[in-house]
């Protein structure tokens, strides 16, 4: 959602004029469309498995929390400016511990989870074990 919005969130910037144009429009009309047809979310369950997947663009980064494959919630975030100059794989990590800071309520002392990244550096440096 975060990266759909970015054209809204530019008409917000300093310094920027306000101009409204058909991108915009169709920027929100499809907003609108998703939050309209989102999943049913589920309640969350303490004793179930918990599966966080995450997730990293040029613009945003987000997550879903999982409990036997169904949403319980969905997270994003835009990147700042700074952010937005990262490696690829320092995003993809930004988006582990941003789900982690934000899904801390789900998760603290919980040790049934698996945190799910498309990125393969990442996976690497979790399955290296130090010696």
């Amino acid at each position: 959602m975060s990266e759909i919005i970015s054209p809204l969130r530019e008409l917000l910037k300093k310094d920027k004029i306000w101009v409204w144009n058909e991108s915009h429009s169709a920027v929100l009309k499809k907003v609108k469309q998703l939050i309209c047809n989102t999943s049913t979310l589920t309640n969350f369950d303490p004793n179930i498995k918990v599966e966080i997947q995450c997730d990293a663009s040029q613009d945003a980064i987000g997550c879903c929390l999982l409990q036997n494959k169904k949403p319980v919630c969905f997270l994003s975030s835009s990147l700042t400016d700074t952010e937005k100059g990262y490696a690829q794989i320092e995003k993809e990590l930004l988006a582990v511990t941003f789900s982690c800071q934000k899904l801390h309520n789900y998760i603290y002392g919980n040790n049934n989870i698996i945190i799910y990244t498309d990125h393969k550096g990442l996976d690497k440096i979790q399955n290296n074990r130090i010696k």
